[in-house]
């Protein structure tokens, strides 16, 4: 096995290689600050599939070569790394490295402008270096690197001092550090508890909302969601819709748009965009399809912003025959009867499997027999190993990560879940639904579409 996994990764940077010199690609070098130019050889699907088959042999050679005893040691010490991103994250580490350029800053004037002791930050910078985040250039000097540098807040630190506000403003440029940021405090908390949550008969038998690992690690009797809406909370749930956007960076633009044939539907078709926040998920449609009436339905606060954010989009006044925002509770009655498409993005995944089932069946209940449900969601992929002589390591799909990743986040926030294939027709089935088609997923898309019909 040894030297195949050897050969698989040199016969995938040769065709990494190839396919970078022969589209003027260029190849990531790992001191050189992140942007998308430094990446460019992910936009050549031959190239990026080479890179995660390299990816892929390279972790079976790890976990062949290191010793067992210090591999369960790094699994189990992940828990450092979290804690010392988000200190990093909250001083503004980052951003005061990035006025330092490629030559460094010395711990002591890092520590000077983040407020904290030199030696304690020097040592938490010395472990992600060693880990690949940040670069040390010189004895106790350190420096922005490829993988730093994609928690920029694109804020100078004289802003994010004067103003905590700033880091969590909603743009798409704060969107990935917020996400992490999100990861390496409240949920890293969260999954302290998660031993406990299951072993607690109550909780870790129940489908209730408010019984997850969170409602342990915060003492708190409320939903999440419910949680975010208390006003003293006003900051963390900033920084979840800012973070929420960072998602959008791990799934290409046209999911949806390829989903269904628009452009086929009947001239005034009505597409209900369930749970749908101000409708960006609609959007897109919207704009390649005037043909087409949208209803976008949600919360109070989240319509209420919904035609603004539309005609700011969209650069004109949004007519009520082209678009209108509806305020709804999903668990209760559908009042919009007999649509062509109903849709959901992101939302089954945040309830257990009686929540969506009910959520389900009042779409059911309003669906016409052509009406259609399209779901949009993350669809766990089978792991398994290909058993055959050319291929020895494990297949590497660099969306399964996350998709299990984001299984465990909703089990940890939420007690909910994403869902297999099979998962997912289960409850479909029970609703009075059928899937009747799965569009092709793009590669390195983390959501996949499921297209449903009535039964």
């Amino acid at each position: 096995m040894l030297v195949q996994l050897s050969q698989s990764i040199s016969e995938a940077v040769s065709v990494l290689q190839k396919c970078c010199t022969d589209e003027g690609l260029s190849h990531p070098n790992p001191d050189q600050n992140f942007s998308e130019e430094s990446d460019s050889f992910r936009s050549n699907i031959e190239a990026s599939k080479a890179a995660d088959k390299i990816v892929a042999a390279s972790s079976q050679l790890i976990a062949l070569l290191q010793a067992p005893s210090l591999s369960l040691l790094r699994a189990a010490c992940g828990h450092i790394t979290s804690a010392a991103l988000r200190v990093c994250l909250e001083l503004s580490v980052v951003e005061i490295l990035g006025d330092a350029g490629s030559d460094g800053l010395h711990v002591t004037k890092i520590a000077q402008r983040s407020g904290i002791v030199p030696d304690k930050l020097g040592r938490l910078l010395r472990y992600l270096s060693n880990q690949h985040i940040f670069s040390q250039v010189a004895p106790d000097t350190y420096a922005n690197n490829r993988i730093s540098t994609i928690l920029h807040s694109k804020k100078s630190v004289k802003q994010l001092l004067e103003s905590s506000d700033q880091k969590h403003d909603g743009s798409m440029e704060q969107s990935f550090p917020s996400l992490i940021e999100l990861f390496a405090s409240d949920l890293h908390l969260s999954s302290g508890y998660l031993t406990e949550y299951l072993k607690d008969p109550v909780m870790g038998n129940s489908e209730e909302p408010n019984h997850a690992p969170f409602n342990k690690a915060f003492q708190v009797d409320v939903s999440l969601f419910d949680w975010y809406n208390q006003p003293e909370q006003a900051a963390r749930l900033r920084r979840f819709l800012t973070a929420m956007q960072g998602t959008d960076r791990l799934q290409a633009d046209d999911g949806l748009l390829k989903a269904i044939e628009w452009a086929e539907l009947p001239s005034g078709s009505i597409i209900v965009d369930v749970g749908g926040g101000w409708g960006n998920a609609s959007l897109p449609v919207a704009v390649q399809n005037p043909h087409l009436r949208f209803v976008i339905q949600d919360k109070v606060d989240l319509v209420a912003a919904g035609q603004a954010a539309w005609e700011t989009q969209l650069g004109q006044p949004v007519s009520s025959d082209r678009v209108s925002f509806q305020v709804h509770n999903f668990f209760a009655s559908q009042p919009i009867t007999g649509a062509s498409i109903f849709i959901l993005k992101h939302v089954l995944h945040a309830f257990s499997n009686s929540y969506a089932v009910k959520i389900l069946k009042n779409l059911r209940a309003a669906a016409a027999p052509s009406s259609q449900l399209l779901i949009i969601d993350s669809i766990i992929p089978p792991f398994c190993s290909v058993q055959d002589n050319e291929s020895p390591f494990l297949e590497y799909d660099p969306v399964a990560e996350m998709v299990y990743i984001s299984d465990l986040t909703m089990m940890l926030q939420l007690n909910a879940k994403e869902r297999t294939l099979s998962e997912l027709e289960y409850i479909l089935e029970i609703s009075g639904w059928k899937v009747a088609n799965i569009p092709p997923r793009h590669y390195n898309n983390l959501l996949t579409p499921v297209v449903a019909i009535p039964v």
